[in-house]
């Protein structure tokens, strides 16, 4: 699986968090699963999954439908050409407004 993303910011608005990173360099990145949660330490359900990456550049995805004044938590995994996903479980923290 490819690596991991980095420089990870997010910006929250009252119902969305848009979230913004720089892709992992590896030559067989395709895409990026976002993946929401309302709990600390479980990833959540799948977001988006087809985000297409570009190797090495930066991407930004906005989760939408959110609710208001509530705490979400946010996991970025990357997957490369044949599927495979990497098993990262960092979790982003933000709080709508």
């Amino acid at each position: 699986a490819p690596g991991i993303v980095s420089e990870v910011t997010l910006t929250p608005t009252a119902n969305s968090v848009k979230l913004s990173w720089t892709n992992p360099t590896d030559s067989d990145l395709e895409k990026i699963h976002i993946y929401v949660s309302t709990v600390s330490g479980q990833a959540g359900t799948l977001q988006a999954d087809e985000i297409l990456a570009t190797p090495g550049s930066a991407s930004t995805y906005t989760v939408t439908n959110l609710n208001a004044n509530k705490g979400y938590y946010f996991v970025i995994r990357t997957v490369d050409a044949v599927g495979n996903e990497s098993n990262t479980t960092t979790q982003y923290y933000s709080k709508t407004l």
